[in-house]
């Protein structure tokens, strides 16, 4: 996405943060995810021979082994509001969990 935006001159739009959402209460700190060739086969599992995902496009190219630090939003939101009037857009890519990461924000999700 960074490639993709740099070479369409709307890098400076926005931000990107690459975390891990934690909702209040749950475990922060690092979580491991294999990053594969191909971004539809992105997991925070390892890849396993035999198991079959996406006609078989996910098996048998090496993933790479990412450490990503997870987060709730309250401290990124509090770090964005220090520059910023107010959050315009929060885009979330955290397969289906959105509830509980928003409960993390605390108070500056208003």
């Amino acid at each position: 996405m960074e490639r993709r935006t740099s070479r369409q001159g709307v890098r400076a739009r926005f931000e990107m943060i690459p975390r891990a959402c934690a909702g209040p209460g749950q475990e922060v700190g690092e979580l491991e995810m294999f990053m594969h060739p191909l971004q539809e086969c992105n997991s925070l599992l390892a890849a396993k021979a035999g198991v079959w995902a996406h006609g078989g496009d996910c098996v048998g190219k090496p993933a790479k082994r990412l450490k990503v630090p997870v987060v709730t939003l309250q401290p990124l939101l509090r770090q964005a509001l220090a520059v910023l009037p107010r959050v315009q857009l929060l885009k979330l890519d955290v397969q289906g969990v959105e509830w509980p990461c928003l409960a993390g924000a605390g108070e500056e999700i208003a």
